[in-house]
């Protein structure tokens, strides 16, 4: 039988601490437009336990993840490799590393924001309870794919019917055994990058209105998950800051809630009990739905299944939860051309650079099984193609594909991608200053290891 809790605490630093996400920022955060957290699920089947980090933070390096995960084994006893740290990647999140040169007082502070990630931690193990999960997708089409055809503008792009995303809003929802929701993970792969300069306050971005949308109706806390989203961004790249950051959390929550409501019926229907009221109250919400969708004068989604699953009792020869991870060493592109301009500034506050081994870049790849929901996370910057490849090629029925998990190298292009060129391919990785662009080959070797450590949970 699984048990479960939750845990939840605020990162929200001091004012004037500096935030990372853009370039065009030299000077710390002024306001706080919404508080940003770190959400926790634990998970223990009495074999084995797994905790899932969700944080409201542009990136951790892979140092910063090592300090976490060894405080978390210190404080709870679940190592590292069952610890799942994924972040956001809201460009309007706080430093979250240092080096040599950076102040005390400032120091201070990033270890206190680490600290609070593992003892978000801490909390959800304290208050495991007996639970049953249940998971189900669906699709909305809240980004967009901001590199063209011919390459990448540095504009964000208009829509695009050629260009790729991933839609599928995958949602899993952890029940005590009375049914009442403990927690809900919603993953979707999209940059959380609505606020932008000249804006300096502290926000989590579109992830703050999706949890304000779904958490006081479902009654548990939401842990956002982000996806393969390298490539993309909010679709209304012309509308204001604020609308924009409304308008793709509301799309998001709203298509949560349907997922969220399904489940429920299927639940319900199976023993029997869904009465003509709920009948009633839920052909409302379908109706309203509609009426939302015809308002905002686009199609947000398409229909898709939803399937109960883990909440059956497996095979003696299915695990409950089991975990898997392998860190890859990738090559770098030595036929890079020279950068003219990186268009950034990270002058004063640098990302730490990722670790590299002989010249090569360090890159971890995990992976964990929930009853018949798989996750599998890369510490990078990958593009939408890549999490589609994989979960195109799952053996599980739900396969959630991260980015941005327990570190982030930079940016891992497609092979097809290196040809166009632009910032991903081109630029990014002096942002994270490394010397060069992954290989070409890095994004096939990450899709079969990760389809490898998908077969092995």
């Amino acid at each position: 039988m699984f048990r479960a809790g939750v845990g939840r605490t605020t990162l929200t630093p001091p004012l004037g601490t500096p935030l990372i996400g853009y370039g065009r920022r030299e000077r710390g955060a002024d306001a706080i437009r919404d508080d940003i957290y770190a959400t926790s699920l634990v998970l223990s089947d009495g074999a084995i336990t797994v905790a899932l980090v969700t944080c409201d933070l542009c990136t951790l390096p892979i140092q910063q993840v090592r300090y976490v995960q060894q405080r978390i084994e210190e404080r709870t006893g679940i190592p590292p490799e069952h610890v799942l740290i994924n972040t956001s990647h809201a460009h309007s999140g706080p430093l979250t590393t240092f080096n040599e040169e950076t102040p005390a007082g400032l120091r201070r502070i990033v270890l206190d924001l680490l600290d609070g990630i593992a003892e978000s931690v801490v909390q959800a193990a304290a208050k495991l309870v007996p639970c049953q999960i249940v998971a189900g997708k669906g699709s909305v089409h809240a980004s967009i794919n901001r590199r063209q055809r011919n390459g990448y503008s540095d504009a964000v792009t208009p829509d695009s019917p050629e260009g790729t995303v991933d839609p599928n809003l995958h949602v899993v929802r952890i029940d005590g055994l009375d049914g009442t929701p403990v927690a809900v993970i919603t993953a979707y792969a999209c940059h959380p990058v609505a606020l932008r300069p000249p804006s300096h306050a502290y926000s989590a971005d579109f992830v703050c209105a999706l949890r304000e949308c779904v958490e006081p109706r479902i009654g548990a806390p939401l842990l956002f998950a982000q996806g393969a989203a390298g490539n993309l961004v909010p679709i209304g790249p012309d509308m204001k800051m604020e609308e924009r950051l409304e308008l793709t959390g509301r799309m998001l929550g709203e298509e949560a809630l349907r997922v969220h409501a399904a489940l429920g019926q299927n639940n319900r229907q199976a023993q029997g009990m869904l009465n003509e009221e709920e009948k009633q109250s839920q052909a409302a919400t379908r109706k309203e739905s509609r009426v939302r969708e015809e308002s905002l004068g686009t199609t947000l989604r398409t229909e898709e299944s939803v399937s109960e699953t883990a909440g059956a009792a497996p095979t003696p020869q299915t695990p409950l939860l089991a975990a898997s991870s392998e860190t890859l060493l990738l090559d770098l592109w030595t036929d890079q051309p020279p950068i003219v301009d990186a268009g950034h500034s990270h002058r004063t506050f640098p990302y730490l650079t990722p670790p590299l081994v002989d010249g090569k870049a360090e890159c971890a790849v995990q992976a964990l099984r929930i009853g018949d929901v798989a996750l599998v996370g890369v510490a990078g910057e990958a593009l939408v193609e890549i999490g589609l490849a994989v979960k195109n090629r799952s053996p599980f029925p739900h396969t959630i594909f991260l980015g941005y998990t327990n570190g982030c190298l930079g940016y891992i292009p497609t092979a097809a991608a290196y040809p166009a060129g632009g910032y991903e391919v081109h630029r990014a990785h002096a942002v994270y200053h490394l010397p060069a662009t992954v290989a070409p080959n890095s994004a096939d070797r990450i899709v079969r290891t990760s389809l490898g450590l998908l077969g092995k949970l």
